[in-house]
C-alpha cells in the first residue's frame, strides 16, 4: 500500500465500488490503482509525507493486464517467481546480446527470414519500432520487413 494525499476537503471517496478510508487527508492505496486515484486529483507521498512525481499514466488495456498479472503474480511461490524473474534477466540479456552483435545496415530481407526472436527484438530496438510480446515470430518478421523497406 502507498500513501496519497487527497484533494483539499475530500473526506470520502470510493474505488471500484468500495470506500476507501480518508484520514486526516490521507487514503492508504494499492500501488496498482496509484494512475487511476491521480486522476482525481490524489497525490502520491513517501514516507516523510513529500509528494512524489506523478505515476506514468496507463491506458485501461495495460491497468486491466496490470492486475491480472499481479493477482497471477500473487498466487505463485517463490520458487515460480524466481524462475520467472531469472528467464526475463536471461531473455533481457539475450536480447541485448543481439543487439550489440547486429549491424541494421547490413539486414537484408533474406536475413530477416534467418533472424533468432531475439535478434528480431534487437534489429527492431535500434529501428526505434515497437514490438511488445505476446507476439509471433511472423508478426515480428513482418515489422522487420517494414521497418527495413521504410
Amino acid at each position: 500500500m502507498i500513501t496519497m494525499r487527497a484533494p483539499e476537503g475530500l473526506t470520502g471517496f470510493t474505488h471500484q465500488g468500495f470506500p476507501v478510508e480518508i484520514r486526516d487527508g490521507v487514503a492508504r492505496v494499492d500501488p496498482r490503482f496509484r494512475g487511476e486515484f491521480e486522476t482525481h486529483g490524489f497525490r502520491a507521498e513517501d514516507e516523510a509525507g513529500l509528494a512524489l512525481a506523478p505515476a506514468r499514466a496507463l491506458d485501461l488495456r495495460k491497468q486491466v493486464l496490470i492486475g491480472l498479472f499481479s493477482d497471477r503474480l500473487d498466487a505463485m511461490t517463490d520458487d515460480e517467481l524466481d524462475a520467472m524473474l531469472a528467464d526475463a534477466r536471461a531473455a533481457q540479456q539475450r536480447e541485448q546480446d543481439g543487439a550489440s552483435t547486429l549491424d541494421p545496415a547490413a539486414v537484408t530481407p533474406e536475413a530477416i527470414d534467418a533472424m533468432t526472436r531475439p535478434e528480431l527484438f534487437a534489429f527492431l530496438k535500434l529501428k526505434n519500432v515497437t514490438a511488445v510480446p505476446p507476439i509471433t515470430n511472423e508478426a515480428l518478421r513482418e515489422k522487420a520487413r517494414a521497418a527495413l523497406a521504410g
